[in-house]
């Protein structure tokens, strides 16, 4: 793996995080809510051989983000746009992943000239995420900001002292990884940090904006995208979330990926990178003629 340094614009008062590599047509990465840039780690590495690559880290996450700010769709628009726009961005293809997908969806909406092409990956259920519809109703409906707080206080101790708080970061890959993984470590060693904590579940209260029936319009085409989705995918399961998403987008065809989780890009960086090269291709933009790397 290449090294990266972190790079810091600011998007009006929020301190965005990104790293870039290589040169030609650019290729934004968008990772999923709570995550990290360094999902996409393998995807850098081979594509900066050929492309400008970039990707964002979404603020949120860190001590000091004000917690009456929604982490929601508009806000992650604006911090997209507002980077695109100071960055001198005219054109560029957009890969995104859960939430990183949704808002990549609307930013072509809203831009559709400006993206060369649309990479989907399990993308944002918003609010279905919640199965349960009383749970939506708790989670959604009610703004009352005292039951808000209690709410917030209950979830805030169930993923992080009841027996729920093994499910992260498992959860967020198709099986078991070595301590030693490197993502897995990354996520093990943000797992406890109050401020990552907070930060999710700020967005759990806003992801009904990532709803995906909310951000279509008769404006959007969205039918040339490629579409990913990990098999075993536990965060955004394959069945349902990934057949309602294609119709809704009315992709033709759906690429599931074999021993994929939410984490797919990682976990088999190798189709992964083969099928966005194709897909960039298909598109117009240069693809590297190599053998993806490991």
């Amino acid at each position: 793996m290449k090294h990266y340094a972190e790079k810091i614009l600011r998007c009006g008062d929020t301190p965005v995080r990104y790293v870039e590599a290589g040169t030609g047509e650019t290729l934004i990465f968008l990772h999923n809510g709570g995550g990290f840039w360094q999902s996409w780690i393998h995807q850098l590495d081979y594509f900066s051989q050929t492309h400008r690559v970039i990707a964002l880290g979404w603020p949120g996450y860190e001590e000091g983000h004000p917690a009456e700010q929604p982490l929601s769709l508009a806000y992650y628009y604006d911090i997209l746009r507002s980077f695109v726009v100071q960055m001198g961005l005219d054109r560029f293809a957009l890969i995104g992943n859960c939430i990183g997908a949704s808002i990549a969806i609307h930013y072509q909406t809203r831009h559709p000239d400006a993206v060369s092409a649309l990479v989907l990956m399990n993308i944002c259920p918003g609010r279905r995420i919640i199965r349960s519809r009383v749970m939506q109703a708790l989670v959604y409906d009610i703004r009352h900001p005292g039951f808000r707080a209690w709410l917030t206080r209950v979830i805030r101790w169930t993923f992080t002292h009841s027996p729920a708080r093994r499910i992260f970061p498992d959860i967020v890959f198709a099986g078991p990884r070595p301590t030693d993984d490197f993502l897995y470590g990354h996520f093990l060693a943000n797992l406890v940090s109050p401020a990552r904590t907070a930060g999710r579940l700020n967005l759990l209260f806003a992801s009904d904006t990532f709803t995906l029936n909310r951000i279509l319009t008769p404006q959007t085409d969205v039918r040339n995208s490629l579409l990913l989705w990990g098999a075993r995918n536990k965060a955004t399961p394959l069945r349902p979330h990934a057949a309602y998403h294609q119709r809704l987008c009315q992709i033709p065809e759906l690429h599931v990926i074999p021993q994929g989780g939410h984490m797919a890009m990682y976990e088999n960086p190798e189709l992964v990178n083969d099928l966005i090269a194709r897909h960039l291709a298909s598109a117009g933009t240069h693809t590297p003629s190599t053998t993806p790397a490991p």
